[in-house]
């Protein structure tokens, strides 16, 4: 949406502005939610892929690592929870909440806009096109991202059995 001073702006040019809601609040607060997870799951990866050294004194009064794992993996948790949120907000949500799951890729003039996307950030492209919502580009790339995230998300506890 575009604040009131950018609206006045554009007024003042002659030119009609319309705000339109995009983005719905849950969707809103999954977002934030993810950002805060990804942040915890990418200090405490780096730390148990290179842990902190090991401080003196009993075991059982210093449980670094443990506190680090807990966080990690309930952050993960709290990824997994929220893209199920996410996929039932894409159910019950408006046209925007659908667009990273439900891609037009039979519709030859989607793939022109992907491309022209894809041109544009190669600075191929002079102008940028105008959309409401997720560019092609960006939909296609986080559908993928989804995807692949959710496999991965299987796959990590399969293979992280040991830790």
């Amino acid at each position: 949406m575009l604040s009131q001073q950018d609206m006045l702006e554009a007024e003042r040019h002659g030119k009609q502005v319309r705000s339109i809601y995009v983005y719905e609040a849950p969707v809103r607060l999954w977002h934030w939610v993810n950002a805060l997870a990804i942040v915890v799951l990418a200090v405490t990866g780096y730390f148990i892929g290179k842990p902190l050294p090991t401080v003196p004194g009993e075991a059982a009064e210093n449980f670094v690592l443990g506190y680090i794992r807990f966080a990690h993996f309930a952050a993960a948790y709290i990824f997994a929870v929220g893209l199920l949120g996410r996929v039932y907000w894409a159910i019950v949500g408006n046209h925007h909440a659908k667009q990273i799951f439900k891609l037009p890729i039979t519709n030859p003039q989607w793939w022109s806009e992907v491309f022209f996307e894809l041109r544009w950030y190669l600075f191929l492209e002079k102008t940028p096109k105008k959309y409401v919502g997720h560019n092609p580009m960006a939909q296609l790339m986080m559908f993928f991202f989804f995807t692949i995230l959710a496999v991965g998300i299987e796959h990590h506890d399969l293979l992280d059995t040991s830790l």
